[in-house]
């Protein structure tokens, strides 16, 4: 049955304060460990043909560098790239399952922690969004909605990127206080084994001076 012309607008408003903060355009952006010498495939199906961007990059372990690849839905091999540290890819998903995978097999020791996204490349007004019919003519509150809309997406990405370079920094920052602090204790003992050898040397010394007295007075 379809939606009358006013109900739109209450859909509409529905989204904006409820849905779309959490879903902005029907992205999504994960964080997950990839252990040494494993694999992880996510799924995502589509039922219609739509523009999506597929983003990823290392935040921390090892040289930062994943194998990744996104698979068909019949097995053939989209797109592949080898030890990256980060990329992005666009593609044009049909109908059916796609596999979006990542490999840390070629190495044996190291952890990685890898964040990526899936997210339209067109935002979508709301009524797209809702798979509602989109009016010819639309009036000014459904023009500002997907106004709002398009700017809340943007604010969105920005958002997105921010987290990104924020767990970055925050690796980078606890590698460099590791590192400050393992170089403080270095320091401290050679400040104390220094302080230990003076004394030691000053009352070997003195002990010497004391002895050479006492068979001169003999």
């Amino acid at each position: 049955m379809a939606i009358t012309r006013p109900y739109v607008l209450i859909y509409h408003l529905f989204i904006l304060l409820n849905i779309l903060p959490f879903s902005c355009g029907f992205g999504y952006d994960f964080t997950f460990e990839l252990e040494d010498n494993a694999k992880t495939c996510f799924s995502e199906i589509y039922d219609e043909s739509e523009l999506i961007i597929f983003e990823y990059r290392v935040i921390r372990g090892g040289k930062m560098d994943v194998d990744a690849k996104v698979v068909s839905p019949n097995g053939k091999i989209l797109y592949k790239q080898k030890q990256r540290q980060a990329d992005t890819y666009e593609l044009e998903p049909q109908n059916g399952e796609f596999k979006f995978c990542f490999s840390n097999e070629f190495s044996t020791i190291s952890h990685k922690v890898v964040f990526f996204s899936i997210r339209p490349k067109n935002v979508k007004s709301l009524s797209g969004q809702l798979g509602i019919k989109i009016p010819t003519v639309k009036s000014a509150t459904e023009t500002s909605f997907d106004t709002i809309n398009e700017y809340m997406n943007t604010v969105y990405d920005f958002q997105r990127v921010y987290r990104l370079k924020e767990a970055i920094g925050r690796h980078l920052a606890e590698n460099l206080s590791t590192g400050v602090l393992y170089w403080s204790i270095f320091q401290t003992i050679i400040v104390v084994s220094t302080g230990f050898g003076q004394v030691l040397i000053l009352k070997f010394l003195f002990t010497e001076k004391r002895t050479n007295n006492a068979k001169v007075d003999k």
